[in-house]
């Protein structure tokens, strides 16, 4: 019976873990899985940024030749960036355009990508829609598109003011969703968008725009 005793009180010893080895085997087990989480997040998970160039443009387009209504355009390069492992797709992009003075809105439309544009500052005449290709984002990598975008809904020459700020939100969807991806600031615009009347002439200008974080 002693010797039973003394044997079991061996074994129970033996398999009784330590302090330092629990907080050993705890240090591991939450090792494993940091690791696994940043393997899942750097290969299968899409993190889609989108953020625009130093510059637009703002001048007319005609959705329509037909009818020849010119309306305004914002032209603007698009970079979308991929940090995630996972291949993304952008199939739409608009903008939420805001015509602002003295931070009061005058004016707010949306406006939809009517083509895509090689160079819109050396952009030149009228334009005519033709379908938006879906933008494939790799994992770890970049697109870049530049884009002519129109207002969804007419927009009358006498709603827009001569001088003005513009704030603009950039909206991609992916799948069914829209989502707000960033914003951007337009400031003294001026003598722009005056001439939506026109037959001939038009005005453009080349601004600068600016994060609004």
């Amino acid at each position: 019976m002693v010797k039973s005793t003394i044997e079991d009180k061996i074994i129970k010893d033996n398999s009784a873990w330590t302090k330092p080895q629990i907080i050993t085997t705890f240090i591991a087990i939450i090792s494993f899985l940091i690791s696994g989480w940043v393997f899942i997040d750097a290969n299968f998970v899409t993190k889609l940024d989108v953020i625009t160039g130093r510059q637009t443009r703002l001048y007319v387009a005609f959705e329509d030749e037909e009818q020849r209504k010119p309306q305004p355009c914002i032209m603007m390069t698009m970079i979308y960036t991929n940090r995630g492992g996972k291949t993304g797709t952008v199939f739409d992009t608009k903008l939420n355009v805001k015509w602002l003075r003295d931070d009061k809105i005058l004016l707010q439309k949306e406006f939809k990508a009517l083509r895509e544009l090689d160079n819109f500052i050396m952009a030149q005449g009228h334009f005519t829609q033709k379908p938006i290709s879906p933008v494939v984002v790799l994992g770890k990598s970049n697109e870049i598109r530049s884009y002519i975008f129109i207002p969804y809904e007419t927009i009358r020459q006498e709603d827009i003011v001569r001088n003005f700020d513009l704030e603009i939100e950039v909206y991609t969807q992916t799948m069914n969703e829209w989502s707000l991806r960033s914003r951007y600031r337009v400031d003294n615009v001026s003598d722009v968008w005056q001439d939506l009347t026109s037959d001939t002439t038009f005005r453009a200008k080349v601004l600068d725009i600016r994060e609004i974080r």
